[in-house]
C-alpha cells in the first residue's frame, strides 16, 4: 500500500514538473505552419491573431489632371481565451500580411488579404482586407475589409478575454487639376496591436506625369499558448 501510494506520488510529482502554470508552450509571429506539442491535459490560453491586409495606392499625373488615392489594409480579427486541451499535437498557423502594391497607370493595384490565423479545431481568426485602388470610371478607392472571428469551439472555451473583428481599413484622395499631389493613409491596429495591423501608405502625383510611392507595412498574424494549469 505504501509502495503504490509512493508511485502514485512520484508520478504525479513528475507531471506537475513537466510543465509550470504560466508556462509558455508557443508564441510567435512568423507567418508559417507549425506542429506544437501540447504537453498535458489542462486549461490553456490562447491568443491568436489574424495577418493584415495590404496597402493599395496609385497615381497618375498630366497636363489636364493628377489623381492619387491610398487605401490602407484591413486589421486581422482576435480570438483570446482560456481552452480545454488535451495533450496531444495542435497544427498551428500563423497568417501571413497581406502584400501591398503600387500602380501608376491604368488598372487597379493588385494588393492582397492578410492570411487567417488559426489553432488547431479551436479558433480561427480571419486576416485583414487588402486596400484597394486605380484607375477607372469611377476611380477605385477602398480601404481593407476587417478581419473577421471564422471560429471559436464554444465547448473547449471556458472564459474569453476578447474575440473581436479587426478594424476596416481606411482611404484618401487627391484629384485636381494641373497640380502635385501627395495623399497617406496610417496603418489600421487591430483589437490586439501590434500584431495583425493592416498596411499604409502615400502616394505622389506630378501634373509631369511621373508617380512615387511609400509603403508602411503592417504586420502578421500572432499566435500564442500558455499553460493556465490543470482543468
Amino acid at each position: 500500500m505504501i509502495e503504490i501510494f509512493s508511485k502514485r506520488l512520484l508520478f504525479a510529482n513528475s507531471e506537475e514538473e513537466i510543465i509550470k502554470k504560466g508556462e509558455v508552450v508557443f508564441e510567435n509571429a512568423t507567418a508559417g505552419i507549425y506542429s506544437v506539442n501540447i504537453p498535458i491535459d489542462g486549461l490553456y490560453e490562447v491568443i491568436a491573431v489574424g495577418g493584415g491586409g495590404g496597402c493599395g495606392q496609385m497615381a497618375l499625373g498630366g497636363t489636364q489632371y493628377t489623381i492619387a488615392v491610398s487605401a490602407s489594409g484591413g486589421s486581422g480579427a482576435v480570438v483570446r481565451g482560456i481552452f480545454k486541451i488535451s495533450a496531444g499535437t495542435l497544427s498551428v498557423i500563423v497568417g501571413a500580411l497581406g502584400k501591398s502594391a503600387t500602380i501608376s497607370s491604368a488598372g487597379t493595384s493588385a494588393s492582397t488579404n492578410g492570411e487567417t490565423s488559426s489553432v488547431g479545431l479551436l479558433c480561427s481568426a480571419g486576416g485583414g482586407g487588402a486596400g484597394k485602388a486605380g484607375w477607372g470610371n469611377p476611380v477605385v478607392q477602398q480601404g481593407g475589409a476587417a478581419g473577421v472571428v471564422n471560429s471559436y469551439d464554444s465547448s473547449a472555451l471556458v472564459s474569453s478575454v476578447l474575440i473581436s473583428n479587426g478594424n476596416a481599413g481606411t482611404f484618401n484622395r487627391w484629384y485636381t487639376g494641373n497640380r502635385d499631389g501627395t495623399i497617406s493613409t496610417s496603418i489600421v491596429n487591430s483589437p490586439y496591436p501590434p500584431y495583425g495591423s493592416g498596411s499604409a501608405g502615400s502616394a505622389t502625383t506630378r501634373y509631369s506625369g511621373s508617380a512615387s510611392f511609400t509603403s508602411t507595412p503592417g504586420s502578421a498574424g500572432y499566435v500564442k499558448i500558455t499553460y493556465n494549469g490543470k482543468a
